[in-house]
């Protein structure tokens, strides 16, 4: 059986999934805002070599039917968890080893699969609205780094947050 983690372009969408009574492949391909799925049972499929096979086939047929090319990664553009209105950028406080807190506008990203990176914009330092601008920034710039564009739309106003 191929190395799943040195042979990531082919496993691409598909994982494994080994659970109390549930052992299979799991097959995700995303189009736009739906993502069809569906479970390749090991029992059910004559063992996991050949469920894998089988999942394999199905993405590739999926993808083939969809006209979708698939991309090196997904890209978020998108969601609905986000408060800021830019994905990648969130408010977020840290403890100071005095035990107060100090707030900030982090920047997340992943340059390359497997690794994240992530920078902090104070705003103790910068002030609200200048943090969150060169966060922004910063995320349009490391997008741009990754993809050759960005996703970013620039922010109309600095989102307004509630004191706990």
């Amino acid at each position: 059986m191929p190395n799943v983690s040195t042979d990531i372009p082919k496993f691409k969408g598909i994982s494994r999934i080994d659970s109390r009574d549930t052992h299979g492949w799991f097959v995700r391909v995303y189009n736009e805002s739906v993502t069809y799925s569906k479970l390749f049972s090991d029992r059910k499929m004559g063992g996991r070599k050949n469920a894998l096979e089988f999942a394999i086939a199905f993405r590739d047929d999926l993808i083939r039917e969809l006209g979708k090319t698939y991309p090196a990664r997904r890209i978020v553009r998108r969601d609905r968890r986000n408060k800021t209105g830019v994905i990648g950028v969130c408010r977020t406080r840290k403890r100071n080893s005095s035990g107060t807190y100090s707030e900030f506008f982090s920047v997340s990203w992943s340059p390359d699969y497997g690794s994240h990176k992530c920078r902090m914009f104070s705003i103790n330092k910068y002030g609200e609205k200048e943090a969150f601008r060169k966060a922004c920034a910063w995320r349009k710039q490391m997008e741009e780094a990754m993809h050759g564009h960005s996703w970013v739309n620039p922010p109309h106003q600095v989102p307004r947050y509630h004191k706990d």
